[in-house]
């Protein structure tokens, strides 16, 4: 029994794992999405811009100009990116947490379990806030561009956030005992 329920732990534990990567690389990459207008691809994502025309593509940093930002991209841009770097940060603290539970052969403590369970949903929560915030980005420029998609870093947040879901249920079933973490049997 007790190597099953470290098993369980460790499984927790990659999945969280997975979450934070896919929430690293969807934060990180150009990508969100992407525009076509009059000949120009823009691809633009939380931190950064790349724009090509006639075969060449330029990148810089995603700067916000206050002044022309009626329609809110620019607030939008940068809350996804508060929150997707708080849930890399808590997917990160996760992984850790249940790789630790599942090695740990003594006396695990209720109340820590219990915190982490529930710091594995705050990152939920912030995963699926980040990755809707910066989706919501299609919404505001839609009306100016001829063409205009979901890039492949928002897919991966999307992924990131159903790992980050699994996990965070599966850790629901942790149970600290006096032995160690026990998963129910149903």
């Amino acid at each position: 029994m007790q190597a099953s329920i470290r098993l369980v732990s460790i499984v927790v534990s990659v999945l969280y794992g997975a979450s934070l990567v896919l929430y690293a690389v969807s934060n990180g990459l150009p990508d969100w999405f992407w525009a076509i207008a009059e000949g120009i691809t823009i691809a633009t994502g939380l931190w950064r811009t790349c724009v090509t025309s006639v075969g060449t593509t330029v990148c810089g940093d995603f700067k916000c100009v206050s002044g022309s930002d009626t329609a809110g991209a620019c607030e939008r841009v940068m809350a996804g990116r508060a929150f997707m770097t708080l849930a890399c940060i808590l997917s990160g603290i996760c992984t850790i947490a249940f790789f630790i539970f599942g090695a740990m052969k003594d006396r695990h403590h209720r109340l820590l379990l219990l915190f982490f369970k529930v710091l594995g949903f705050v990152c939920l929560v912030m995963g699926s806030i980040g990755v809707g915030v910066g989706g919501s980005i299609l919404q505001v420029l839609n009306e100016k561009a001829d063409v205009f998609r979901l890039g492949a870093a928002a897919i991966l947040g999307i992924i990131a956030v159903a790992f980050n879901l699994v996990a965070a249920v599966a850790a629901l079933f942790a149970k600290a005992s006096p032995t160690g973490i026990q998963y129910e049997q149903s």
